[in-house]
Parts: structure tokens; C-alpha cells; sequence
């Protein structure tokens, strides 16, 4: 079976607040078909404040493992990586569906459904930022974004690097599409590229010179 594993590389910048509804040391959110789980945690540093750390994420399909621990995080200028300290401080789950229609393809309806886990980060001390990851699970895939919320802490930004680690399980082979730049058309045939298990890990570059501003 072909799994798609997807990060969005972009920032999303939101003004929205969440409520409580779930918390957990070691959160999850599981495919419909209760095949794929895509579990998150904190990896505790040993110079750190009380519960915080780096954050994690794994997944296993059918029970096997995937992808091993892998760090979470975002490069920001001006600051230690987001993600590297941080602590959990509330997590939400959901489904729903996805359901659009498709042109000049074999399948014009498309019927997606999908659990959605939205967890909420922080970091410590007076000047801690936060870090929302917005996780969904597919009975065909995994995927995930980062989202930073308006804050005191988080007046404008510029995007260094992601600090998203992707520490496959076993050699695999992923059908990439090269967008050489941001305007470059998504009409383009995917190329395989092959991930070795030897390698210490496989992360997610942005564009550079990319950046936002998290003032309304």
C-alpha cells in the first residue's frame, strides 16, 4: 500500500484560539480505519525547564513503526529553535471529510475522511513563545502543519530553516515534486528519490527569503 506523508513547509499565521478538550503527555491521532497512528511527544532535554523538551513525533502503520522519534520545530531568527524547549499544554481532536470534485482525472468525486488531533505548545519564562501543530491522519496517509498563533512574543519573523526531521524506519523510496521556485507551476512529473535509513535524518527546507508577519 502507497502511504502519503506530507509537511507543509509554509507558516500559517492565525489569530483563532482552541479549547480543551483532550490532554495527554504522549498525544495521537489515528487514520478511520484505525491503521495509521501518528503519535507526538516531548523528548526531555537534560538542561531544561520542569516538563519541557524537544518535540517529537512517530507513526506506525498496521502496529509496525514507520518513522522513528523525529524532532519538530521551526528556525526562527532572533531565538533558539520553536519546538526544542517546549512543553504541552493542550491537545483537541476531530473528523471530519473531505469531500470536492476533480476535473480531467479517472475519479471526478473524491470522499476523504480523516481524524484531526490540533496540539498546543509553549515554552517557559516570561518571553515564551508558542506553537500550534495541526496533525490528520487518512486511511492512506499522514500529514501535518505548523501554525503560529498572534502573541506578544511573536511580533514579525523570518523563516530561517524547519527543523522537521523525517527518520524513516526502513529504506524507502518517495515520489517528490521539485518546485525549483515559489512560482514555478505544480503541473510537473514527481521524481523518485530514494531514503536510506543510514542517513541521520531527512528534513524540510523552506524557500529562502520566506517570511510573515503575526501582527493583525
Amino acid at each position: 500500500m502507497l502511504l502519503r506523508l506530507s509537511a507543509l513547509a509554509s507558516v500559517f499565521v492565525s489569530l483563532a484560539t482552541g479549547s480543551v478538550l483532550a490532554q495527554s503527555t504522549t498525544p495521537s491521532v489515528t487514520s478511520p480505519d484505525g491503521k495509521l497512528v501518528m503519535t507526538f511527544g516531548i523528548n526531555p532535554a537534560k538542561i531544561a525547564s520542569e516538563g519541557t523538551g524537544q518535540l517529537i513525533y512517530s507513526a506506525t502503520y498496521k502496529g509496525k513503526p514507520i518513522i522513528d522519534a523525529s524532532n519538530l520545530g521551526l528556525d526562527l531568527e532572533g531565538g533558539a529553535v520553536l519546538g526544542s524547549d517546549v512543553k504541552i499544554v493542550e491537545a483537541k481532536t476531530s473528523s471530519g471529510i473531505d469531500d470536492y470534485s476533480l476535473r480531467n482525472t479517472k475519479i471526478s468525486k473524491v470522499h476523504d475522511t480523516y481524524n484531526n488531533v490540533t496540539l498546543h505548545f509553549s515554552e517557559s519564562g516570561a518571553h515564551a513563545r508558542s506553537l500550534v501543530v495541526e496533525a490528520r491522519a487518512y486511511n492512506d496517509g499522514i500529514c501535518f502543519r505548523y501554525v503560529l498563533p498572534a502573541q506578544p512574543a511573536i511580533r514579525e519573523l523570518r523563516l530561517r530553516s524547519e527543523a522537521t526531521e523525517f527518520r524513516f524506519s526502513q529504506d524507502a523510496t518517495s515520489w517528490a515534486l521539485e518546485l525549483p521556485t515559489t512560482k514555478q507551476l505544480r503541473e510537473r512529473v514527481c521524481s523518485p528519490q530514494s531514503f536510506c535509513t543510514e542517513q541521520p535524518r531527512w528534513s524540510v527546507e523552506p524557500f529562502p527569503d520566506r517570511h510573515s508577519s503575526a501582527s493583525s
